[in-house]
């Protein structure tokens, strides 16, 4: 009888890496995102302390501004949907979530002897 694609995809690993490299993908955009967002925030705080007074700001986005939060959201965007690939793959394959699957079925699992 022949194993189901679960069970392969179990035994050879191909799984646990997918969602490890899902996972962090997913901590690359977040982590962008952020940075993304907070070089402005930077930017108006040292040029805060710089000047020892509040700086000029227009209280409507410019163009510049816009492009910024846009490739955030982007970034966000990509965060979420590498998370929710690795949500799915894991809970498709070993029932649980991206994180417990990796700490539980593979850090574990004895895998094939091919020797």
């Amino acid at each position: 009888m022949k194993p189901s694609l679960r069970k392969i995809l179990i035994e050879s690993h191909i799984a646990a890496i997918a969602i490890a490299v899902l996972v962090l993908g997913s901590l690359e955009f977040g982590f962008r995102a952020l940075c993304t967002l907070l070089w402005p925030v930077a930017t108006f705080l040292f040029t805060t302390v710089a000047i020892f007074d509040i700086p000029y700001f227009s209280h409507t986005f410019s163009p510049q501004e816009q492009y910024i939060f846009m490739t955030a959201v982007s970034f966000f965007l990509g965060a979420l949907a590498n998370l929710g690939a690795a949500w799915a793959l894991a809970y498709g394959v070993y029932g649980v979530g991206p994180m417990r699957s990796l700490t539980k079925h593979c850090v574990n699992s004895p895998g094939r002897n091919f020797a």
